[in-house]
This record gives structure tokens, sequence and C-alpha cells, in this order.
């Protein structure tokens, strides 16, 4: 089974914004795009990925496309069926961490502004260099 995978659809004056951003200063609103993903990422394994022996958490990586201005973050690797049931099933219950939608949840909550501080950190650190 293939691993969930998400896309970002926000307003569109945002997403202008930061193609604006992206096509101004390529390298650094990819640099901003991943460290933004990077701590989604590492708020999913701290707070909301259910442990049992950490097999799981451990694969969760965040994988910046070379061409492309997108990054794909996932858990799974060669526990991918494992990792998305536990992501899906909604009925599991776990001692340590939180149950489904352990990577969706913050996400989500990351989504209203991670946008706007990708485009703002792209921006300030172009122009800080000059």
């Amino acid at each position: 089974m293939p691993p969930t995978s998400f896309t970002f659809k926000g307003d569109k004056e945002m997403i202008a914004k930061v193609r604006a951003v992206g096509k101004k200063y390529p390298v650094k609103a990819k640099k901003a795009l991943f460290r933004g993903c990077e701590k989604v990422m590492t708020r999913s394994k701290r707070e909301f990925c259910p442990v049992d022996k950490g097999t799981m958490r451990s694969t969760g990586i965040v994988v910046a496309d070379e061409k492309e201005m997108s990054v794909t973050l996932a858990y799974g690797g060669p526990a991918a069926p494992y990792t998305v049931r536990q992501h899906e099933d909604e009925t599991l219950v776990h001692k340590n961490g939180k149950s489904a939608k352990f990577l969706e949840k913050p996400l989500m909550e990351a989504a209203p502004t991670i946008l706007a501080d990708i485009a703002k950190e792209a921006q300030f650190e172009e122009e800080d260099t000059k």
C-alpha cells in the first residue's frame, strides 16, 4: 500500500506569493519549505506518532524534490503497510503517542501559517545576505 500523501491547497493570494518568492529566491524558498516541513515531522514524531518499540517513528522522513518546489513527508519504509494502518485506523489506541492521523494532524495544524512562514523566511534570508 502506498504511503498517504497530502497536498497543500490554500488561498490563491498566498500560493501566488509563495510562487513569486520561489521564482525570485528559488534556493532559499526550497530550503525554507524543507525546514518548515522538518518542523512538522519533528512535532509529529515527538507529540503524535504512536510508539511501541520506536520502529515506525524512526521511519519518518522529509525529502525534497530536486527539480520541483515540493517536499514529501512520509512514514513507512519497510514498515509501510503497518504504518498506513496505524495512521488511518482511528479505532486503535496506544499507550505512548496519539493514535491515528499522527502525520496529518500536525500538518493540518501548520497549514494556515506554513506558506506565509516559508515566503517570509525565504525573502528575509535573501534580503539579509545583500
